[in-house]
């Protein structure tokens, strides 16, 4: 009896020790990361933060938006110019059918060609710089100087075919070649805007695929120029086929390849 008294005692003093038993809530404890500020190899250059503030993204970014809003305006209000001077840069015309087509000085031409000065001096700033060639060292940005030379050249150029014109008594014939001039100056200018704009906003692929697009861009109207002018030549009984041939190979072809040899030695 006094056993069994024994075993149902034993759970009841258990029972009284657990009862006694005073639980202390622990420590709170407090974890904190290392900060990424210290002990490392980053140094302050600064106080407070500053606001970074690039030179080409908004320059760049301002200069495309004024572009395309001045092309939504032209389509929207000169919808017939822009066909007629796409129509002219791809079509193969004569002196007469030049002339009755002519588009110099109007407006809409004027604004296509701040187009083709502007964007083809991004794409070529933008190729330069990709390959990490310097042709000029200047403190300006680089898309005004060639903006200042592709003017020069077209100038100089322009004035070159108007004074062989006066010279060789061939008035007509060099004001047409002009015009076909101006209206593929005008047409690169219109389809180089989305190419320029791709490269300077999509950054989801190499750059590289942009230049190359704009660059094939470039010689395929410079190839429809040429073939167009060599036409236009030999459809006019007053020009001579030997000056004719001097020509393009002084002004159209023979620049081309001083320029690739240039850009070709820089890369190398």
């Amino acid at each position: 009896m006094k056993d069994k008294i024994t075993e149902h005692s034993t759970p009841d003093s258990v029972a009284a020790k657990v009862d006694s038993i005073v639980v202390v809530p622990k420590e709170k404890v407090i974890t904190t990361a290392p900060s990424l500020f210290k002990n490392n190899l980053l140094v302050r250059t600064q106080k407070y933060p500053q606001l970074h503030i690039t030179r080409y993204d908004y320059t760049i970014s301002s200069i495309l938006l004024v572009l395309f809003v001045f092309f939504v305006w032209l389509y929207s209000s000169n919808f017939k110019i822009i066909s007629q001077v796409i129509r002219d840069a791809f079509q193969f015309r004569g002196v007469k059918q030049s002339r009755e087509n002519a588009i110099i000085g109007n407006r809409a031409s004027v604004f296509l060609l701040v187009f083709f000065v502007i964007n083809l001096s991004i794409l070529i700033g933008r190729m330069l710089d990709y390959y990490g060639i310097v042709l000029i060292s200047t403190r300006f940005p680089d898309e005004i100087i060639f903006g200042i030379l592709i003017i020069a050249i077209y100038s100089i150029k322009l004035m070159i075919i108007k004074l062989s014109g006066f010279i060789f008594k061939l008035q007509n014939e060099a004001s047409g070649y002009v015009h076909q001039v101006i209206s593929y100056c005008d047409s690169l200018g219109l389809f180089l805007l989305p190419v320029i704009i791709l490269l300077s906003f999509f950054k989801q692929a190499s750059p590289i695929i942009f230049i190359n697009m704009g660059v094939i861009l470039v010689l395929v109207f410079l190839l429809i120029r040429i073939v167009n002018g060599i036409v236009f030549g030999l459809n006019s009984s007053k020009i001579s086929k030997f000056y004719l041939f001097i020509y393009l190979c002084a002004l159209e072809i023979l620049p081309l390849i001083i320029i690739a040899r240039l850009i070709i030695l820089r890369i190398n």
